[in-house]
């Protein structure tokens, strides 16, 4: 009986051996694939981790750009408010009376003077019937002047002219 004992032990140690041996066969060939399906889930988690970094990147700067935009939207406001302003200020317009236009403050001022000579029988010629003389001569003067508040005055003064007259076709000792 005993030896029956031994080989009943035996043979179940054989058969738990080979359960063993098909449990780690099992165990060991389920791991290896998992294991290697783990590398490319740590590969593509890598990659994962990158585009995330790039999109918080793009976050980023989307943020400042629409930071941008709308500082630029308020300046555009803004201009647009002042050249209301000075559009309203310069025009008023009534429907029906067309366009009038409000004083800038420029004061502009025009004079002239004009000068003719002329000089029967000049420099004593005689019968000469060539020798009678006749020009003129004129000068303007126009201003144009801007008044700035409290502070100061900006004058333009413009002098054109013609200076031609009788004078030198004149050979007397004083002319």
């Amino acid at each position: 009986m005993r030896h029956y004992i031994t080989k009943r032990r035996k043979g179940m140690a054989k058969r738990l051996h080979r359960a063993v041996c098909a449990l780690m066969i099992f165990i060991f060939s389920g791991a290896l694939p998992a294991y290697s399906g783990e590398a490319e889930l740590m590969a593509e988690i890598k990659v994962l981790k990158a585009r995330m970094a790039e999109m918080d990147q793009l976050k980023i700067r989307v943020a400042e750009l629409e930071r941008q935009v709308g500082e630029q939207s308020r300046c555009l406001l803004d201009q647009g408010q002042t050249v209301s302003q000075v559009r309203d200020a310069l025009i008023q317009y009534r429907p029906g009376e067309g366009l009038a236009i409000q004083p800038g403050g420029l004061e502009m001022s025009a004079g002239a003077t004009f000068v003719l000579q002329g000089t029967p029988d000049a420099n004593n010629a005689g019968d000469n019937k060539n020798s009678s003389r006749f020009d003129g001569s004129w000068s303007a003067d126009i201003f144009i002047q801007k008044a700035f508040a409290d502070w100061g005055l900006a004058l333009l003064h413009l002098e054109p002219g013609q200076f031609d007259t009788v004078e030198p076709e004149l050979f007397v000792f004083a002319t």
